[in-house]
């Protein structure tokens, strides 16, 4: 379920998440480089430590290096592992107004 959320409805800490990426995330040839262990385990605990919510995808992130496909993946499988239980902000950024829109 999608649900539209505003400035009130978001308080406490808000946790910005990393891609997590995989070992071989640096290499120009690979195309899937979210490592989505490695991102239950980070959304797990930010949980588990008592976050208020997370943001992902933002602009001060490794957005603008993922593939949109990965992007995707990201986005999906951090709604998925937070189950509603923490809010999860999604940013609608790309490195250019097409991106962003798409």
């Amino acid at each position: 379920m999608t649900m539209r959320l505003g400035s009130n409805d978001i308080k406490g800490i808000c946790g910005m998440l990393p891609a997590f990426g995989t070992d071989s995330a640096s290499s120009i040839h690979e195309q899937s480089t979210v490592d989505l262990n490695r991102l239950f385990q980070g959304v797990k605990q930010a949980i588990d430590d008592g976050i208020d919510s997370l943001a992902t995808t933002m602009t001060s992130g490794e957005f603008h290096t993922l593939l949109w496909e990965e992007q995707q993946e990201l986005i999906a499988a951090t709604i998925e592992i937070a189950r509603g239980r923490v809010p999860v902000l999604v940013a609608c950024v790309g490195i250019n107004t097409r991106e962003a829109l798409r």
